[in-house]
């Protein structure tokens, strides 16, 4: 029986904390047994730990030490500290709505002794204004790669919000400084003659920001063309060569995206292309903390 450590990053999470602690501890452990639940608190200023300390579970082990390094510095400071044989990542401000999210992933780590990574199934909830349905939309084309390319055994299957790792690669782990700590797993995976596997029952669920600029604050850290730019010195061409999609495969989706919801599509394209010059810019950023999104909380 696998040991389970989960870890969650959380700056400002007192809104969800709570929920998500406690959807942890409500998992069905099937053939897997919940070791701890490591939470950091990177320099949160509102009621974070409080709340995490008033779900008052034993497993829950709470880390403060009030400064501001960033997600990155604080998983691998997790990685540091597991004591499980697989380390779960969740971030903060989600919902897991299945008490089997957990063991999704586990059976998918039991498929092949090479996968040393697997990623859950991430979702937005459904858009509730005009700005989330243009987010939303990029969301549908990403998606489709997501399920189509390679079974899902693909970099858009790996995104830090539902994440697990093998204990003795966490060990193997030491991030230089970037801020895209999962697709940075991902490619260090490959690299090493790993395998990632993709948990798609594993579903958990995250808000859309409803506004340009929390938007931005995403799509600097996260969009493909900054992650190349961050991650192309460490992986070389094998960054370039996973983001690629096939022009006809990427603009049928774009088109399939655009007939339905034309004017949300076509307002977020226009955006996403004037950010494309600054990508650069941002990408040279020495700051490993991440902007707090507000909007998704």
């Amino acid at each position: 029986m696998k040991n389970i450590t989960v870890g969650i990053s959380a700056y400002n999470e007192e809104k969800n904390i709570t929920s998500v602690l406690k959807a942890i501890i409500a998992q069905n452990q099937d053939s897997w047994n919940l070791r701890e639940i490591l939470v950091y608190s990177d320099g949160s200023i509102d009621q974070t730990v409080k709340k995490a300390q008033n779900v008052g579970n034993s497993l829950i082990k709470i880390f403060d030490d009030g400064q501001r390094k960033g997600k990155t510095a604080r998983i691998e400071e997790l990685f540091q500290a597991a004591t499980g044989d697989t380390i779960v990542m969740f971030d903060g401000d989600i919902t897991i709505t299945s008490k089997n999210v957990i063991s999704s992933i586990v059976r998918a780590f039991d498929k092949n002794d090479g996968i040393k990574l697997v990623g859950g199934n991430t979702k937005p909830y459904p858009p509730t204004n005009f700005f989330q349905k243009a987010v939303y939309s990029t969301f549908r084309v990403f998606y489709e790669s997501r399920i189509k390319i390679n079974n899902g055994k693909n970099l858009f299957a790996c995104t830090g919000a539902c994440l697990a790792i093998t204990n003795d690669f966490a060990r193997e782990v030491k991030f230089p400084k970037i801020k895209n700590q999962d697709t940075y797993l991902y490619f260090l995976s490959i690299k090493k003659g790993y395998q990632f596997a993709f948990a798609e029952n594993a579903v958990v669920y995250y808000k859309l920001p409803k506004n340009l600029s929390d938007y931005l604050s995403q799509v600097f850290r996260s969009n493909p063309e900054a992650v190349e730019i961050n991650l192309k010195k460490y992986f070389g061409e094998l960054v370039h060569r996973e983001y690629q999609r096939g022009n006809m495969f990427y603009l049928r989706n774009v088109l399939k995206v655009f007939t339905k919801d034309p004017l949300p599509t076509f307002f977020i394209i226009v955006i996403n292309i004037l950010c494309i010059p600054f990508f650069r810019f941002f990408s040279k950023s020495s700051s490993m903390s991440w902007n707090s999104v507000k909007s998704t909380k």
